[in-house]
């Protein structure tokens, strides 16, 4: 099974869940996969298992689980607008529409899972079972 993302919180920290057991890391540990050149590859992210040594790539459309990893490559587009071709100023709309063009250049503008009202910033549940959780 996948390390997958399951919540980004508000403070940065990511909950990944594997097989049966998950943990928290901060998303700036999150690391890009390398293009043959050594270069980062923005269009995929390599997510360990702070539990064990298992490590799943998911690519920037989301695989398996597109609306979670969408989610979690938006927060990584605004932390690091730079590395997805965005300038350092730009708002939120264009950082999302950039990401939204990067899925549609790997698997189809279709693939697209985030909507208007999603919430890409601050305590962001990644699936319906966790929408109504609050951090203590």
């Amino acid at each position: 099974m996948a390390v997958l993302p399951i919540r980004i919180t508000a403070t940065g920290t990511v909950e990944v869940s594997h097989d049966d057991h998950g943990g928290s890391l901060p998303l700036s540990s999150l690391t890009f996969a390398k293009r043959i050149d050594g270069s980062d590859d923005p269009r995929f992210v390599v997510v360990p298992c702070p539990g064990c040594p298992a490590v799943s790539t998911h690519p920037i459309s989301g695989g398996a689980a597109p609306e979670h990893v969408q989610r979690l490559f938006m927060r990584l587009a605004l932390a690091r607008r730079a590395a997805f071709g965005a300038t350092a100023n730009a708002g939120r709309a264009a950082v999302k529409r950039r990401v939204r063009l990067l899925v549609g250049a790997m698997d189809g503008a279709e693939r697209w899972k985030l909507g208007a009202d999603d919430d890409d910033e601050g305590d962001a549940p990644l699936d319906a079972a966790t929408q109504n959780e609050t951090e203590a």
